[in-house]
């Protein structure tokens, strides 16, 4: 599971303004957005933390919040972002074949 945020973070609901912002001319999405976005985020980052016996989810979160937001078009930001995600990346795939050849041997 690849996250865009520490595993621990908790979602708040979103308010009338940003969902406002984010759909103007779609009410239905609007609504829906403020009503159950928060809840199935939260439960989707629950699952990952306690997963169903017999499931294994590997996660790849950031350690702290990423120095971007959605709209940030700064450039240093945007590189350093990618380097984290890359190195991340890069810290996943090494837990997951040292996984794979400890069960090998």
């Amino acid at each position: 599971m690849i996250m865009n945020s520490p595993i621990r973070h908790i979602s708040g609901p979103l308010t009338r303004l940003t969902s406002l912002l984010a759909f103007p001319k779609h009410r239905t999405i609007r609504k829906l957005m403020r009503k159950l976005h928060h809840f199935h985020f939260n439960t989707g980052r629950e699952i990952a933390v306690k997963p169903p016996r017999g499931v294994k989810i590997i996660t790849v979160a950031p350690d702290g919040p990423l120095p971007v937001k959605l709209t940030t078009t700064i450039r240093t930001k945007l590189y350093k972002t990618v380097l984290l995600g890359a190195k991340k990346g890069e810290e996943a795939m090494q837990k997951i074949l040292k996984r794979k050849f400890k069960k090998q041997k």
